[in-house]
């Protein structure tokens, strides 16, 4: 996905979805070719592992970073402070600010 995304600036979203659907049916393929191919299953595993392998390949040989690349993300410790009161005290109850007390069990209410 981060490697799709650098390839777009506009149409980001439509790209990431497309790649979405893709990896569904990638993921469904060897049950249709379980369905539909031999019926010894050992022929069928082999040919959905040749197929993974080309794959692999294909995508080891031709696919870089795209043209946009994406600014790295800063490491920030008040992050991980944030994410170890919200597992110790359990998930907030509000889904747009994290606060040790919006939890139940604690209650102590102090804003990180």
């Amino acid at each position: 996905m981060k490697i799709l995304a650098t390839w777009f600036r506009h149409g980001r979203g439509l790209a990431l979805g497309v790649l979405v659907g893709a990896l569904t049916l990638g993921k469904a393929a060897p049950y249709l070719i379980n369905g539909i191919g031999s019926q010894n299953w050992r022929h069928n595993v082999m040919f959905v592992s040749l197929l993974a392998v080309v794959g692999g390949l294909l995508v080891l040989l031709f696919v870089t970073d795209g043209p946009y690349a994406l600014p790295a993300a800063r490491f920030d410790w008040k992050q991980v402070g944030k994410y170890f009161a919200i597992a110790a005290c359990g998930w907030p109850t509000s889904a747009t600010s994290v606060t040790c007390g919006s939890c139940m069990r604690c209650g102590r209410g102090s804003l990180l």
